[in-house]
């Protein structure tokens, strides 16, 4: 007997929702790792902030040059990192901006594929349902031309 045309296209609707499933858990990761990688960002800036407040002279407290060389050099190093993480933030907003392009589009694949079957099925039933009839209508007429024959 052949394979229902509905039955294909089951397996490639499974296919499409595995796929589908696989470009939402990635993307997920990745918005997780992206909120992550925020915060950290956040926690930077705020300390940076907060050693630049810290670091500013009061009066009554000298500051040796010695000890302005070393604010300064940690400064910058703070500021190298938190334009990293920047950087690090940026990458990975671009890379979920892609991911969730890649999911919608599985997600519309599959959707698609789903409407596909939904009509082929409805199809098929029309298409058995109109065979029913036909092989009703047939015993139905076979049945008369048997009564117009006679015992």
């Amino acid at each position: 007997m052949e394979t229902k045309r509905s039955d294909r296209l089951s397996t490639v609707l499974r296919v499409a929702e595995v796929k589908e499933a696989q470009a939402a858990k990635q993307f997920g990761r990745l918005q997780e790792q992206l909120l992550y990688e925020q915060k950290k960002l956040e926690q930077l800036l705020n300390y940076e902030t907060e050693y630049q407040e810290n670091a500013k002279p009061v009066a009554g407290r000298p500051v040796t040059v010695r000890r302005l060389q070393q604010m300064s050099q940690f400064l910058a190093q703070l500021t190298q990192a938190v334009h990293q993480q920047q950087e690090q933030v940026d990458n990975i907003n671009k890379h979920c901006k892609t991911l969730r392009d890649v999911w919608v589009d599985a997600h519309q694949h599959a959707q698609t594929m789903q409407q596909l079957l939904d009509r082929y099925r409805q199809e098929e039933q029309r298409q058995e349902e109109k065979q029913e009839q036909q092989d009703a209508d047939e015993v139905n007429t076979q049945q008369f031309i048997r009564g117009k024959q006679g015992p």
